[in-house]
């Protein structure tokens, strides 16, 4: 099969919808759906589809099979819980789960018959009179339909037909599929479980995001429970005091910044204005101040900043445009530390307050997924064994290494952590620049 062609089932499938699906409604969708059971034999046929480096790793690791087969069952217990709440029967949600059962059918039918081009699927006779039906010409209006309700942009002229000629190819595959048996495959219909499971994951994960939010209340109990959170304004405070009663701002910055990026040039940020990546409190802040004035405590996500301005100026930014007011600035970052969920990464700067509440999300997250598993009717065998792929020539497996969970995963119940999409600067300021690209 071409990349062409698989690029196009893997757009397909996150993106469109058609009219007229009732496959999901009648066999999988609805609370009353029959439970879940996955066999070691099933285990065996989905760990197949893995990349070698993940099959191995999960050959030699029973821990590693266990929590596979753990994460799996949360995967599809978020999926029989989103359609006992009803997710599975909305029409868009249902068209589009019909889609990716037919865009897997065409996937494999494509695989057990070697074709290496997304015409294969279909020749010029076959795609014209499946187009001549008035029923396939609703459904490919109902496709670009909700391409433009997702803002996604038309085509149209040749490119048009060339995009309703492969949508059409897709069709003929899957019903082709259809008629060889490949839907009655169980490492099909397995691909078609997690297929679907994943887009109702998708949609459910809104839903269960709102449900875990932390409140504030929620978020000052933490604080005040954890006294190395406590102590952190406390701190803040002390170097602040110190400031004020005329102790070197850059001195104190080497001596009690947390923001690595600038600890040891006393704090400096060098100028900026308006237009640059800042945290907006930060900036607003920054941008109040007159030259050689010191801030009060500002709380951002990264924690509290105390800001001084040097100097001020206008100046047109570096992409250019109107002059702009603009400050030489240096601050103080007083933060606790979250640990990285990246082992090659440091530990990065958070205020307490966004540690507080990633941790209460983070336990009302785990909560809520403990109570939607034991609650489903899905179990998924432990005990399945992984055959150690043979090593490449170089003498180890390709492809990207696993992590914790070899398999779909379920999507966090919790929004991220404040402040965990950021990254530093090019001059590795991590405090107050945000990572919001540059347009």
């Amino acid at each position: 099969m071409t990349s062409k062609l698989r690029a196009l089932i893997a757009i397909i499938i996150g993106v469109v919808v058609l009219a007229g699906a009732s496959f999901w409604q009648a066999r999988y969708g609805g609370a009353h759906a029959e439970p879940i059971r996955l066999t070691a034999e099933d285990m065996g046929l989905i760990i197949n589809s893995l990349p070698p480096q993940s099959r191995a790793r999960l050959a030699t690791s029973e821990e590693a099979r266990k929590s596979a087969a753990k994460e799996l069952q949360q995967f599809l217990s978020i999926a029989e819980e989103a359609k006992a709440r009803g997710i599975a029967d909305r029409p868009e949600i249902r068209n589009q789960l019909e889609l990716g059962r037919k865009l897997v059918l065409a996937q494999n039918y494509a695989e057990k018959n070697q074709l290496t081009k997304i015409e294969q699927l279909g020749d010029e006779k076959e795609v014209s009179d499946y187009l001549a039906d008035r029923v396939h010409q609703v459904e490919f209006e109902s496709y670009l339909k909700n391409l433009d309700a997702q803002g996604l942009p038309r085509v149209e002229g040749e490119e048009l037909e060339e995009e309703k000629r492969q949508w059409a190819q897709i069709m003929i595959g899957a019903r082709k599929a259809e008629e060889e048996g490949l839907g009655k495959d169980r490492k099909t219909q397995l691909q078609i479980m997690l297929q679907q499971a994943r887009l109702l994951n998708s949609e459910y994960s809104k839903e269960m995001s709102e449900r875990v939010k932390a409140t504030d209340e929620e978020v000052d109990r933490y604080i005040a429970e954890h006294a190395e959170l406590a102590q952190v304004r406390q701190r803040a405070e002390e170097v602040l005091k110190r400031s004020r009663a005329g102790e070197d701002f850059a001195a104190l910055a080497k001596e009690f910044s947390d923001d690595p990026g600038s600890k040891e040039t006393g704090g400096d940020l060098g100028w900026f204005g308006k237009s640059e990546p800042f945290d907006e409190k930060f900036k607003r802040a920054a941008l109040a101040l007159k030259a050689g004035e010191t801030s009060g405590i500002v709380e951002t996500d990264f924690g509290y900043h105390i800001i001084r301005v040097d100097e001020r100026r206008a100046q047109a930014p570096e992409g250019g445009g109107k002059p702009e007011e603009q400050v030489h600035a240096r601050h103080i970052l007083i933060a606790s530390t979250a640990p990285s969920t990246n082992p090659l990464m440091p530990p990065r700067p958070q205020s307490p307050r966004a540690i507080a509440r990633a941790a209460v999300e983070k336990e009302k997250g785990e909560k809520l997924l403990k109570g939607i598993t034991e609650r489903s009717k899905v179990e998924v065998a432990e005990n399945f064994q992984v055959a150690m792929p043979p090593p490449s020539q170089g003498g180890g497996y390709p492809g990207p290494a696993g992590g914790e969970g070899e398999l779909e995963s379920p999507p966090p119940a919790a929004a991220p952590p404040a402040g965990g999409n950021r990254s530093n600067s090019d001059r590795q300021q991590t405090a107050p620049r945000e990572t919001r690209p540059q347009r």
